[in-house]
């Protein structure tokens, strides 16, 4: 149930593949969700919800960035496992900071 908050469910308006969302971890106040685009398998969508309350749903054909302040954002990518200088969330999430 963590891995599907409603909150993310009804605001991604069907973008996503439900049964793909995952819970990933957290980047400054925000809970960061990865799924599958409900219409493409190769297609990431990150999900920001703040304080159990659903913010953004952006979606990226193998890599997808969000932004979540003036100077981060939060990045995910397909191929991509760990890195070193980048702050990772989980293998393949980070937040990228200017």
């Amino acid at each position: 149930a963590a891995d599907r908050p409603d909150s993310v469910v009804d605001g991604s308006a069907d973008r996503i593949d439900v049964g793909t969302l995952r819970y990933v971890g957290n980047a400054d106040d925000f809970d960061v969700y990865l799924a599958r685009a409900s219409d493409n398998s190769e297609t990431l969508c990150l999900s920001l919800v703040l304080d159990d309350v659903w913010q953004s749903t952006d979606c990226g054909r193998d890599s997808v960035s969000v932004r979540i302040s003036d100077s981060a954002s939060v990045a995910a990518e397909i191929d991509h496992r760990g890195g070193e200088g980048r702050e990772m969330i989980s293998e393949n999430v980070w937040v990228a900071r200017k």
